[in-house]
């Protein structure tokens, strides 16, 4: 089996953190198969923008990962009271405290942090009513 990519090592370290989050089904390092039966709430893993600046003393590279959480409910209060639980700043379901827990996500980058949540609303998929929101992190890692 060939060695993951520097990228793939972060975003597997970042499935980790996430899977600290008991109600958290899945973690998928790639966007899901839209056809696929999936058990909420899951997680895909988006690779958002890569830079490479320049470094004296050894080159680093930085970016963005979006982390989209995906939930169901019976209804739009349910759906964004159960959203709320992962936006939440602290807490057994908090986004934000499971990568705060170790930013390292276990030595794989440098840093890691959430910088923002976005893109919170509705959608269908497979003729089904779901919820979701876009967690943006940014990570450095030194090569």
């Amino acid at each position: 089996m060939a060695a993951l990519s520097a990228l793939t090592d972060i975003k597997d370290g970042i499935k980790t953190r996430l899977k600290t989050i008991a109600a958290i089904k899945e973690v998928y390092l790639q966007p899901m198969d839209t056809q696929a039966q999936i058990e909420l709430p899951v997680v895909e893993l988006i690779t958002d923008s890569v830079e490479y600046p320049v470094a004296i003393g050894g080159a680093h590279f930085r970016g963005t990962i979006r982390a989209r959480l995906f939930v169901n409910a019976i209804g739009a209060q349910e759906a964004y009271g159960a959203l709320d639980e992962f936006l939440d700043p602290s807490g057994a379901n908090s986004i934000l405290a499971a990568i705060e827990g170790d930013d390292t996500v276990g030595g794989k980058a440098d840093q890691v942090v959430v910088i923002r949540a976005e893109g919170i609303g509705g959608e269908e998929l497979n003729g089904q009513r779901i919820y979701s929101v876009d967690f943006l992190m940014d990570f450095v890692k030194t090569a």
